[in-house]
């Protein structure tokens, strides 16, 4: 649990210092990396960086929990693309639910 809070706090520091991060993970995460696991003579390989940030999934969930607490919030239109994206996989895998599979 220590270490999720660690992430939320780090991921909220990037939002507030570089608000374009808000509209996008990809971002979010090169600046974690950047941030937070590059060494003293610069940012390593992305392939090696990558091995040491947490998981991606930790860092995006961390920004969803952020702002769904309506703080530090993407822009409007980036917010109702994501919610729209969101509404796919449930409309998709409810349809497939009420049908009958057959072997």
């Amino acid at each position: 649990m220590a270490k999720l809070n660690k992430i939320e706090t780090r991921v909220i520091d990037i939002l507030e210092s570089f608000p374009f991060t808000r509209n996008s993970d990809k971002d979010l995460i090169m600046h974690y990396g950047y941030k937070y696991h590059s060494t003293r003579e610069g940012a390593e390989y992305f392939g090696t960086m990558i091995r040491r940030i947490p998981p991606i999934e930790s860092i995006t969930r961390a920004r969803r929990k952020i702002q769904a607490k309506g703080l530090l919030n993407s822009d409007k239109q980036i917010a109702k693309t994501r919610k729209l994206e969101e509404e796919k996989p449930r409309q998709y895998y409810s349809r497939k639910s009420n049908t009958v599979l057959t072997l």
